[in-house]
């Protein structure tokens, strides 16, 4: 019997989670990371702020403490919030000009402009209980 104890280093973690996340977002799934068995830490793990930085969307919690953490890793910052429902806002005047498209601060923005602004507004509303 082989009773052998495997230990991922941090790089070989990290590479197996991005292609796990690739595969997910392929599949159009959400990807969770994985929980933090420590929850004496008051700041967020760097576990997920590497996660959120590769595109995990939210962390599995084990302890109740853990939650504020988490949100504050994977929750969008206010400045992004804003512009995407500045987008969202810009669109809806377009639609209803019969237009396609629109324009934000000298670019381009359009349908898949449209589905990345609610991704994070839902994200905010979601995390915030809006």
């Amino acid at each position: 019997m082989v009773s052998e104890v495997f230990h991922f280093s941090p790089t070989l973690s990290l590479s197996i989670k991005k292609k796990t996340v690739a595969a997910n977002k392929a599949a159009v799934t959400n990807q969770n990371d994985t929980p933090t068995k420590s929850f004496a830490s008051r700041s967020p793990p760097l576990a997920a702020k590497r996660g959120a930085a590769i595109g995990i969307e939210g962390k599995w919690a084990i302890h109740p403490s853990q939650i504020d953490l988490a949100n504050q890793v994977f929750s969008p910052p206010l400045k992004e919030v804003e512009k995407a429902k500045r987008i969202l806002e810009e669109l809806s005047i377009a639609s209803k000009e019969g237009k396609g498209a629109a324009q934000l601060d000298g670019r381009m923005i359009d349908a898949a402009s449209a589905r990345m602004a609610e991704n994070i507004v839902n994200i905010d509303k979601q995390i915030n209980n809006k």
